[in-house]
């Protein structure tokens, strides 16, 4: 019997990001988002250190309708077309995610 081991997706937090994700699926249908990096994209969205839907840079990006992940389809999606607003995750720090890499015995 195979092992089932947690696959998490981290990306911008922005439609083409959550596509992305929403194409892995596809492939990896347990894949989630991870939620320790996107809560604190979250974070800098709601204090509005982000940019635009609108912004040049970001090029145009469809809305993906759905990833069929829980915590994308419900938190970060409706918090975008909210606020209308992306995130690039070189935004967050490390320091800002390192305890979810120490190991808590």
């Amino acid at each position: 019997m195979a092992e089932v081991i947690p696959c998490f997706f981290w990306g911008d937090l922005d439609y083409s990001g959550l596509g992305i994700l929403s194409s892995l699926r596809s492939k990896f249908i347990d894949m989630i988002a991870w939620k320790p990096a996107y809560d604190v994209m979250l974070q800098h969205l709601r204090n509005g250190t982000s940019h635009s839907v609108l912004s040049s840079n970001k090029g145009v990006q469809t809305d993906p309708g759905t990833t069929n992940c829980w915590y994308s389809d419900t938190v970060l999606l409706p918090a975008i077309r909210d606020k209308a607003l992306f995130v690039d995750q070189e935004i967050v720090e490390f320091c800002e995610i390192e305890d979810c890499f120490i190991s808590r015995e």
